[in-house]
Parts: structure tokens; sequence; C-alpha cells
């Protein structure tokens, strides 16, 4: 199997109603933190942003994973039924990392996945509107970092 969307930059990634579903490994594997071997001073303004509608439904390893040094901003998210390779062990709905910010999560649903609904690791803080992640096979992660949790926004 293969990951179905995936990105490596030096710079910004800005992405807009994503599907990524049914691949054999992650629905979309995004990565600005160490993309090309680059010296971290040049990649420290990067971050991650995705809005519209976006879903990363059974895949076989993670829905969506991503790193980055700076903010990661989703909104509108799917991310259900992941890992459903039987050879890979640890794929959930949501896996990010920001090593230098936060990352906020803004309506979403991660559930049923075989392992977390989301495994979210912040430098700063990790804030979470309207997301809801039930059914998963282990409770949700978030390190040592603080979360905050708000209802969804009404459009």
């Amino acid at each position: 199997g293969s990951n179905g969307l995936v990105i490596y930059s030096d710079t910004t990634i800005t992405l807009n109603n994503i599907t990524a579903n049914g691949n054999g490994m992650n629905g979309a594997d995004l990565n600005n933190y160490d993309a090309w071997g680059l010296p971290e001073y040049w990649i420290l303004s990067s971050s991650i942003k995705i809005t519209g509608a976006n879903t990363f439904n059974g895949n076989g390893e993670n829905g969506l994973f991503f790193r980055t040094y700076g903010l990661a901003e989703i909104s509108k998210l799917t991310a259900d039924s992941n890992d459903l390779d039987p050879s890979y062990s640890g794929g959930s709905g949501v896996v990010g990392y920001s090593n230098n910010s936060s990352i906020t999560i803004t309506c979403g649903s991660m559930t049923r996945n075989g392992t977390y609904g989301w495994s979210l690791d912040a430098f700063t803080l990790v804030t979470l509107k309207g997301v809801f992640a039930i059914g998963n096979f282990v409770q949700n992660t978030n390190g040592d970092i603080p979360v905050v949790v708000r209802t969804c926004p009404l459009p």
C-alpha cells in the first residue's frame, strides 16, 4: 500500500477540500519540519493550514499525519475508521506534531480508529473546537500539552 497525498515542503502547506480515503498507508502525510534537511532557522515560519471539508477515512495507517515547526490549523475534518492494515499497529485518525507552536482543530470527527482518535503534540497549546472521538481503541493523547476544548462555531 501507499500514502494518498504526500507533501514535503520547506514552506507553508495550505490545503482545501481534501479527500484521501482508502489508501494502504496514510491518507495524507504533510511535512514541513524536516522536508529537505534544511537548517531549522529556514523553516521556523512554516505552518500547515487545512480548510474546507476534508475526509481521511478508511486508510491502512493514519488518516492524517502532519509535522510542522509552526502553527497547524485544521477545520472540518473527518478521520474515521483508520488503521485497517493488520500488519501495522498504531494507526489513528489524526497524528500531528508542532515543534515550535500550537495545533488547532475546529469541527472534527475522529471515530472508530484502530488506536487514537487523535494524538497531538504541540510546543505550546492544543485547541479542539467541536471535536469528537468515540469508539477508538485507545484514549486520545496530547502529550503533556494543555488542551482547550470549545464547541464548534456555527457557520
